[in-house]
């Protein structure tokens, strides 16, 4: 299964595979690359992350915190001011060694939400993040 983020209407279609197009205000974090002829827009890997809460589970890109760049993922996370996008990337990056609370506990409310949206937020508590850990 293939994501496309798109500024219009989502929806899906069958291409040689699926590609399910995902809706976004937020387009940014992408570079210009010339495929085929074509001139396509891809993902740089923080944004990936940030776009894909919403469309699969967090199992599927969960190791992709060791490799990301973290003065990146922090300006995508500030600008979009989303709290439970910033609880869920925050905690992932506090996981995965990254010091980064306190340059996002100002994005943070504290209602509790599931660390996955693709299932049933039953789980432990984390106080810190406003998180249940449903993984």
């Amino acid at each position: 299964m293939k994501f496309c983020a798109t500024s219009k209407k989502a929806g899906k279609i069958n291409f040689g595979s699926r590609i399910n197009f995902s809706h976004t205000n937020y387009f940014f974090g992408f570079k210009t690359e010339e495929y085929e002829g074509f001139k396509i827009s891809i993902s740089d890997p923080e944004k990936a992350i940030i776009d894909s809460f919403s469309v699969v589970p967090v199992s599927v890109f969960e190791d992709a915190f060791e490799s990301i760049n973290e003065a990146n993922m922090i300006e995508y996370l500030n600008r979009i001011k989303k709290s439970s996008i910033v609880k869920r990337v925050g905690y992932l990056m506090e996981k995965n060694g990254f010091d980064v609370y306190k340059k996002l506990r100002n994005l943070i409310n504290y209602k509790y939400i599931g660390l996955d949206p693709t299932i049933k937020p039953k789980g432990k508590k984390n106080r810190k993040w406003g998180l249940i850990i449903n993984v």
